[in-house]
């Protein structure tokens, strides 16, 4: 199996190593999901509840999704095969 250097991963369908970005599912939720998901979390923060955020895919079954901050008006919640794409509207 060839060493897969980072930032890029091997594509299912393919068999291709291409850059992480390309190879995974996006999906962009709206500002009201977003809006939503910061609430609960904060809620679940104050009453000291650490939450852990799991993607029942098949391909997700080790990892935890992960939390990318693009800059102040948005975040990426990452798994294994998805990026979910969460814009802030302030």
């Amino acid at each position: 199996m060839p060493v897969i250097p980072a930032g890029f991963r091997s594509a299912p369908a393919s068999g291709l190593i291409v850059p992480d970005a390309l190879s995974r599912e996006r999906e962009v939720w709206t500002e009201d999901e977003g809006r939503l998901l910061d609430r609960a979390t904060k809620l679940l923060a104050e009453k000291g509840i650490v939450q852990f955020l799991k993607c029942p895919h098949p391909a997700c079954t080790e990892h935890p999704i992960g939390v990318v901050r693009l800059d102040a008006r948005g975040v990426i919640l990452r798994c294994a095969h998805k990026d979910r794409v969460l814009q802030r509207a302030f």
